[in-house]
């Protein structure tokens, strides 16, 4: 089943031009869908990540995008191409990532030095949230992927930042009230 969005269904950048074209749903969670998409303009392949209809949804959505554009810059953390709107539809377009921890360690056959080089980066990319004053709050092996373009067999990124919070504020101070 497709989900919110069908098949081959285009959706339009801010200038309603025909820009993403989806290919089919990747993830779902609670609050969204996750699709590959082509990317008209440069014939990328995109993931687009769509707020369903779940009470809360967009809000949900708006915030994992205002936490993916402060760490923009971040090498550890998928890049960010669009957010917006298309038939009161609200999503996100970022980078693809090739393949998720839990798909590769459902694959299995990684050495013991491996695991040991993908959990040093993993661990890597959560300093790097801690360090611009995030925590993410939903670490799991399925919130890191394997870019496509990738140096090194271990290099991995972090994604999904719906339930992350800022723990630390401008003056790097920690915030006081209790983050859920």
């Amino acid at each position: 089943p497709m989900g919110v969005l069908s098949d081959r269904k285009t959706l339009r950048d801010k200038d309603g031009k025909k820009r993403w074209k989806i290919i089919e749903r990747i993830g779902k969670g609670s609050f969204a869908e996750i699709y590959s998409a082509r990317d008209l303009v440069d014939k990328s392949i995109v993931a687009v990540k769509v707020a369903n209809s779940a009470r809360g949804a967009t809000k949900q959505l708006r915030h994992e995008h205002s936490v993916l554009k402060a760490l923009q810059g971040c090498s550890h953390v998928c890049t960010l191409i669009y957010f917006g709107k298309h038939n009161n539809l609200h999503f996100i377009v970022m980078e693809k990532l090739q393949h998720s921890l839990s798909h590769l360690r459902d694959l299995g056959g990684r050495s013991i030095r491996m695991a040991g080089e993908i959990g040093q980066e993993m661990l890597r990319c959560i300093e790097a949230l801690h360090i611009r004053g995030y925590i993410h709050r939903d670490i799991k092996p399925s919130n890191f992927g394997i870019p496509e373009h990738n140096e090194r067999d271990h290099e991995c990124k972090i994604l999904d930042f719906g339930l992350s919070r800022k723990y630390i504020d401008d003056k790097r101070k920690h915030k006081s009230e209790r983050i859920y």
